[in-house]
């Protein structure tokens, strides 16, 4: 038994990979980056204690950054599977490696 592949990918960012919100994502992506670092570097875990309100902060930073990068490269990877001779594709593959300072 075979299903046709259909994704419904303008449901995730309209436009495909020429998307305006797709760029958003990315930079938004890009610009948490160095604020996830300087809070990991600056928190202290003896003052944050007992209610760890920074590491919350913390970790839902790393959260949304995870989202975004699962969301983004997901979504490039079933543009680049759907339409193979898609080139700017390749781009956003090479250019994902510098969302890590």
């Amino acid at each position: 038994m075979s299903y046709p592949i259909n994704w419904n990918l303008d449901s995730i960012f309209p436009g495909g990979i020429d998307s305006p919100q797709l760029a958003d994502r990315i930079s938004d992506v890009t610009a948490k980056l160095p604020q996830l670092e300087s809070k990991v570097a600056a928190w202290a875990p003896d003052h944050d204690a007992p209610e760890f309100t920074d590491f919350i902060t913390l970790w839902q930073l790393l959260e949304d950054i995870g989202k975004g990068l699962a969301t983004t490269s997901s979504f490039v990877e079933m543009i680049a599977s759907a339409d193979t001779a898609n080139l700017k594709t390749g781009l956003f593959k090479v250019s994902s490696r510098h969302f890590i300072p």
